[in-house]
């Protein structure tokens, strides 16, 4: 299944497949497996790596209320929540995934990017969080600066895409 959806102002696209109890996710372009250890409608748990993680899911009107223990997202398909706010948006901007500490930046101010190339990574409770251009392009902007605590939601640099990228 592959779907796309929009929290805060990023962009993202989701592809799953389960088999034999792992969930396959692409998201971004980056691999992620968890094992399903509990599936109850409205409720997953999750083996992701060593933490295991407890979720509620609840659908909206528009797209989907996601628990997690110590986060709420609401997540919109992405086509709707450009049509409410009334266009597209900068696509270009990379936010942080979650709280974490800016470890290494590969880019910097006027370098060019393909899309899915780590530009970023973040630290957080001793894991490595590798962040990826969501777009090919040239970065424009780099907002955060190396060793900083970047809060969830936070955009860290912005990628003028390229022409044929959007």
């Amino acid at each position: 299944m592959r779907i796309r959806y929009q929290f805060a102002e990023r962009r993202f696209e989701v592809e799953l497949n389960e088999r034999s109890g792992i969930l396959h996710a692409l998201v971004d372009g980056q691999a992620l497996e968890c094992e399903l250890l509990r599936r109850e409608p409205g409720y997953l748990v999750l083996r992701i790596g060593p933490r295991i993680v407890r979720a509620q899911v609840a659908a909206l009107a528009e797209g989907w209320r996601v628990d997690l223990e110590a986060a709420a997202y609401e997540l919109q398909e992405a086509d709707r929540a450009s049509a409410a706010a009334g266009g597209a948006g900068f696509e270009g901007r990379l936010v942080a995934p979650i709280p974490g500490k800016l470890i290494q930046l590969e880019v910097e101010a006027g370098s060019s990017v393909r899309r899915g190339q780590v530009v970023a990574i973040l630290e957080s409770m001793k894991m490595q969080t590798e962040l990826r251009a969501p777009c090919d392009g040239r970065v424009e902007r780099i907002l955060a600066g190396l060793g900083n605590l970047i809060q969830a939601g936070a955009t860290i640099l912005e990628i003028r895409p390229a022409p044929d990228a959007r």
